[in-house]
Formats: C-alpha cells, sequence, structure tokens
C-alpha cells in the first residue's frame, strides 16, 4: 500500500527532473555545419549564443580597400604615337660648359661637331661616352666667298679627289671617332654630282653615313648618297634661323606638324644658349604630343 501511494510523487519528481534538463538542437544555417549541443539551463556558466553575424555584400567589402586615389596620384598617359622627329645640333665644338647645359635636357638629341674648335674633340669624346649620335659637321665651299676664304680647311668644288680625301682625314682625326657627317655650309659643293660622288665614295670606304644639311634646294647629297647604297638622311627644317627663343620654340611646334604629316622627320637646330632654353621650353610638349624623340642615326634610309 505504501509503494502505491508513492508512484504519483516518483513520477511528479521524474517530470521535475525532465523538465530541468532540455534539449536544445541547433540546425545548420546556410554557411554552417548541423551541430548538436546538449545544454543545460539550470549551469551557471550557461551564456546564450550571440546573434549571427551579418553577411556584407560583395560590393560593399570591396569598397573598403579600393579607395578613390587623390587627383595628384593619377598618371598622365601620353598620347598615342603621332610621328618621329631628329634634332640635330649643328656647329658644336667650342664649349664643354654649353655641351653640358645641352646634356642636363635629358633629350637624345645629336651633334655635329666643326673640327679645329677649341674643344672639337674633347665634345666629341663628352657626348659619345653619354649615347648621343655624333657627327663630323664638314665643312663645303658655299655661295659667300667672303665666308669660304675665313673657313679653315674647306672643301672646294673645284678639288680633286686626293685632295678632298686629305681634308676629309685630317678633319676626322682632330675630331676622333664619329660614324657619319653632314655638310657645314655648302650650297655650291653639295649641288655639284662631281663633288658629292667624291667625297661620298670616301665616306663609304671608311662605312660612314651621310646627313644632307640641305643648305640650298638642289642639293645633290641625299640623292648621290642613296645612289651609292650609303646610309643617308636629310634635313626638312631650321629651327633658329632666327636666334630668339620665341621664334625657335614656334619652329619646333611647326616641325612637330610636319611629323605628324610625314611620320618621320629631320630637322636641324645650332650649339648656343637659346637653343636650350627653346628646346627646355617646349621638352613637355614634345613628351606629351605623340611625337617621338630620336637620334639621327635612327631615322637613316
Amino acid at each position: 500500500m505504501k509503494i502505491k501511494k508513492l508512484i504519483p510523487y516518483l513520477l511528479i519528481f521524474l517530470v521535475g527532473m525532465l523538465a530541468g534538463a532540455t534539449l536544445y538542437k541547433v540546425t545548420k544555417s546556410k554557411d554552417d555545419d548541423i551541430k548538436v549541443i546538449n545544454i543545460n539551463t539550470n549551469d551557471s556558466s550557461f551564456r546564450p549564443l550571440p546573434p549571427p553575424m551579418k553577411k556584407e555584400k560583395d560590393s560593399e567589402m570591396k569598397r573598403e580597400f579600393e579607395k578613390p586615389k587623390d587627383e595628384k596620384e593619377k598618371i598622365h598617359l601620353k598620347k598615342d604615337f603621332q610621328g618621329e622627329m631628329a634634332i640635330l645640333i649643328d656647329d658644336s665644338g667650342n664649349s664643354l660648359e654649353l655641351a653640358r647645359e645641352f646634356e642636363k635636357l635629358g633629350m637624345p638629341l645629336s651633334f655635329a661637331i666643326i673640327p679645329y674648335l677649341s674643344k672639337s674633340k674633347e665634345t666629341n669624346e663628352f657626348f659619345s661616352s653619354r649615347g648621343y649620335t655624333v657627327l663630323l659637321h664638314l665643312p663645303m665651299e658655299g655661295s659667300d666667298e667672303k665666308t669660304n676664304s675665313n673657313t679653315k680647311n674647306l672643301l672646294r668644288e673645284s678639288m680633286s679627289k686626293e685632295e678632298i680625301e686629305d681634308i676629309f682625314l685630317k678633319a676626322l682625326d682632330n675630331v676622333g671617332y664619329v660614324k657619319g657627317f653632314n655638310n657645314h655650309m655648302g650650297s655650291k659643293f653639295t649641288s655639284s654630282d662631281r663633288a658629292m660622288t667624291n667625297v661620298l665614295s670616301i665616306a663609304k670606304e671608311k662605312g660612314m653615313f651621310y646627313v644632307d644639311s640641305k643648305t640650298i634646294g638642289n642639293s645633290k647629297g641625299f640623292s648621290k648618297a642613296k645612289e651609292m647604297g650609303i646610309s643617308t638622311a636629310e634635313c626638312i627644317r631650321f629651327l633658329d634661323n632666327s636666334k630668339k627663343v620665341e621664334d625657335i620654340e614656334k619652329e619646333i611646334e611647326k616641325s612637330m606638324e610636319i611629323a605628324r604629316k610625314r611620320k618621320k622627320v629631320l630637322v636641324i637646330g645650332h650649339f648656343h644658349k637659346n637653343m636650350v632654353e627653346a628646346l627646355k621650353n617646349k621638352k613637355e610638349l614634345i613628351e606629351n604630343s605623340g611625337i617621338r624623340l630620336i637620334f639621327v642615326s635612327e631615322i637613316l634610309e
């Protein structure tokens, strides 16, 4: 009888025990594996699980790393290629100080050195050792006899090949090793087919190229060099018929326009301070114009 009376109390006790220990099942979310955890809510160490972290959208994540750059950090892209221009600086050889000013420009210029000037050989060594293209600026007979008479070791149209060769080789010895030459003055000499054949045949024997300075429209230099199989080029414009800086700058701009049309041009300037100043002022314009400056040796035909 006593046991029967205790049964109801035992059932109540068991139900209470079951209620005291509750089973929680945590089901799998989209990103978590299924886990079953037994949690005793009566345990003093129990703490409820924190709410799930809100997943950031990909676009929000990217914005954190792709912050816009400062305008100053933007790279100025140069224009697409539009042509090539070689600038030959004639009458070099009288000042190493001025040679250094040209070198400071950091531009691929070429230099033609007159023989027998105070710094002819030193100027050649200065530019050649720094990778510039250097030419012999060989004096040739022009139309002004007074200027001809005042020019040392001038090639005259009436000379024999032997006389021309003697002057040519002495000029090369004075300036030092060069790969090519062009004419200083020479409107009368370059107009002569015979005279140009003689001087070019010597150059060909020595493996030299020739640049026709084109001091006169009917010069035979360029066409004769091509006929003889000699690497050659011809000047299409002088930059400094006026020595004023602003005038030289205008000529540089005009030459750039011609380069856009012809794709490849050679122009000539001269060895003086205003040429340095004009080139310095127009350097950025040239660099961002699509016109690529090249050495004379790169423009030969």
